[in-house]
């Protein structure tokens, strides 16, 4: 069984990446139907750039 990503998800993965967009930003982005819980998870596990400050 292959996984399918979300449309958005190489976008957000990389804005987390970068640290353009903050934590909440990325709950949203799951509320909004954007990206997967699972996704979110997976992403904010992973480093987050300084580009602006968090706000979680």
């Amino acid at each position: 069984m292959t996984t399918q990503q979300s449309v958005c998800y190489f976008y957000f993965n990389d804005c987390w990446k970068n640290g353009t967009i903050t934590t909440s930003e990325m709950a949203a982005a799951v509320e909004m139907g954007l990206i997967t819980e699972y996704e979110r998870l997976e992403m904010v596990a992973k480093p987050r750039g300084d580009a602006f400050p968090d706000d979680g």
